[in-house]
């Protein structure tokens, strides 16, 4: 309403269907109030709008004037972004979704319509995740790592049922005595040590929760190696917890096994052909023991953490790819015509 002084021009929008939607400016106008009017006369709300003028876009900063629109029947070019929905490949829903856009397209500008397939889209995201290298050789550490904890439980979950069966024997000498740890003879000879016998290992109570851990862990390492086949977050994520669940589990059966080792040891005995534990051998077996295992889970900890991480970045890379790829914006679905795509195209070559 202020502009009555002789500013006044009138410029022509052009969409891509050539349709012509004459709009009265003010060369003063910024770019966004002029946006703001033009989506009254060609329905395309101002987010979707892209604005050539002479191979330029017009930056939303500036005025019409310094973007040299300063004349009558300038003609500025509209490439609305396309408008997409996802369907599930039902043709009577895509004809739906068909109709509706020719009915919000009457009197407005032509605005391209994209519909994507709903497994299309997951197919495409999937090769984008698994395209990455840094994904694949996460998922080749956390194989490894899962093959070697499964490997490690199976061996323990078969010594606990060779215990359960009674299969595992034990040997138990008589009188207390041990077989000599050297001298002269033949060590193949079964005459050699005539007080040796075997009975069968008892369950223990603490087998129980050698029971529990090796449980839990052939389930972590199954669970990490179907998270590396279908590559989403939320197995990513439960391989991380289940991961550091085991760790736990199998450091506190660690600690505690090291705990009665030492009990034992350090017990007085009466014979004196067994030689003591120095405070070296202690460390020593400490280091293989304890420390060791906790570094290692420390590392598979690590390799899970990196590996949701990597898979959580690179599904929010892949949308955000196929929607920079396919210029989204939220509007009413409608079916992709050939027109759309050139159109599309069009744009993003002016872009």
């Amino acid at each position: 309403n202020s502009i009555a002084d002789g500013k006044k021009i009138t410029v022509i929008v052009l969409d891509s269907a050539q349709k012509r939607f004459p709009i009265a400016v003010d060369p003063d106008w910024s770019v966004p109030k002029f946006k703001k009017v033009g989506a009254k006369v060609h329905k395309v709300a101002p987010p979707s709008q892209r604005l050539i003028f002479r191979g330029r876009m017009l930056d939303d900063s500036k005025t019409l004037k310094e973007m040299g629109i300063h004349q009558d029947d300038a003609i500025i070019h509209l490439f609305p972004k396309p408008r997409v929905t996802v369907v599930s490949g039902d043709s009577s829903v895509m004809s739906t979704c068909t109709d509706r856009a020719d009915e919000e397209d009457n009197g407005g500008a032509h605005v391209p319509q994209i519909i994507l397939d709903e497994a299309e889209q997951e197919r495409r995201g999937q090769i984008l995740v698994l395209g990455s290298y840094e994904i694949a050789e996460a998922q080749n550490n956390v194989r490894l790592l899962s093959l070697l904890l499964g490997t490690i439980c199976v061996m323990r979950l078969l010594a606990l049922l060779s215990i359960a069966t009674g299969a595992d024997e034990v040997p138990v000498y008589e009188d207390d005595m041990t077989p000599p740890s050297g001298g002269g003879g033949n060590s193949t000879d079964d005459g050699m040590y005539p007080h040796v016998d075997y009975e069968p290992r008892l369950w223990e109570k603490q087998d129980y929760f050698d029971l529990l851990v090796s449980t839990v862990g052939f389930l972590v390492a199954r669970l990490g190696m179907k998270a590396t086949q279908e590559n989403t977050s939320r197995l990513a994520t439960l391989y991380l917890i289940g991961t550091m669940i085991a760790g736990i589990l199998w450091n506190v059966w660690n600690v505690f096994e090291f705990t009665i080792f030492v009990k034992d040891e350090t017990v007085p005995k009466d014979d004196d052909t067994v030689i003591p534990l120095t405070n070296d051998d202690f460390r020593t077996i400490a280091i293989f023991t304890v420390l060791l295992p906790v570094g290692v889970w420390f590392l598979c900890c690590a390799r899970a953490w990196q590996f949701r991480h990597l898979i959580e970045e690179a599904e929010l890379e892949a949308a955000e790819r196929i929607r920079s790829e396919l210029n989204l914006s939220e509007g009413a679905p409608t079916t992709v015509t050939t027109s759309a795509v050139a159109d599309e195209e069009n744009a993003r070559e002016l872009d």
